[in-house]
């Protein structure tokens, strides 16, 4: 079996660190969608200050809109999740949800997007077994855009960078349920899960492929580290012995640290 995710990111907001995936069509979601990351904030956003997990969107009247999930701070420094939609590429809705998470304190975040237009969160502790909810935004877009437009983790609009650290990254093609979400967000996956886009899990420097419709992995999401973004140990509670729904057998891998 693959070695249990041993390493995150550590991502230095002052450096601009973050990571960068070419665009490629397992990106490209127009419908249902499901995001999640493990987050552990080394320090809160200044006012007016967004920590994206993770963006399909340029900035401006650009025309390449997509779709973003972020933590930010408003002028006053009270903390929201926020997201982000275009069904046009132009035309963009962005809905906030009052929430702040602690300094170094890990938790896992879910957003579900529906083309019903609501994004529903999600939060859990690294000693909950289930998620709690955080609430709903509703009058989103009714679709998404299939820009162009790379993506990127930790970067809102390459100007503003998240402080902290990410782990664990996923981005499914359906809106989990909740039921989903509780029974696989302490395994680690088999990157050929029904629905599974994309999967980071950062686990060191060598580490940073996306798993897509590949069983054994696609380059074509791999990330790019801009500015050396760093690895390091981290005891989250993943268990080697998950039993994940929707997909084939496990696969041997050999994990190289440097």
């Amino acid at each position: 079996a693959w070695a249990v995710n041993s390493h995150v990111a550590n991502l230095a907001g002052a450096s601009s660190q973050h990571f960068t995936i070419a665009d490629s069509a397992d990106l490209d979601i127009t419908g249902n969608l499901t995001f999640e990351t493990w987050f552990k904030p080394t320090s809160q956003p200044g006012n007016d200050v967004t920590y994206r997990f993770f963006e399909k969107w340029t900035p401006g009247g650009s025309g390449d809109k997509s779709y973003y999930f972020a933590y930010l701070a408003d002028g006053v420094g009270a903390k929201f999740l926020e997201v982000g939609t275009s069904a046009d590429g132009s035309v963009n809705v962005t809905k906030r949800l009052a929430q702040a998470f602690t300094n170094d304190t890990w938790n896992h975040i879910v957003a579900v997007y529906k083309t019903a237009g609501t994004v529903d969160w999600y939060s859990a502790s690294t000693t909950s077994s289930t998620h709690t909810s955080i609430g709903q935004v509703t009058a989103l877009s009714t679709s998404l855009f299939s820009g162009a437009d790379p993506p990127k983790i930790g970067s809102a609009d390459e100007v503003q960078f998240l402080d902290g650290k990410l782990d664990d990254i996923r981005l499914w093609a359906e809106a989990k349920s909740v039921t989903d979400l509780d029974a696989n967000f302490k395994c680690e996956l088999n990157g050929n899960e029904t629905n599974l886009k994309a999967y980071w899990q950062v686990n060191n420097g060598l580490e940073d492929k996306g798993f897509s419709t590949d069983p054994a992995g696609s380059n074509a999401d791999d990330l790019t580290n801009v500015n050396t973004a760093t690895f390091e140990t981290a005891a989250l509670p993943f268990d080697p012995n998950c039993t994940v729904a929707g997909a084939a057998a496990r696969k041997k891998r050999i994990i190289i640290i440097q």
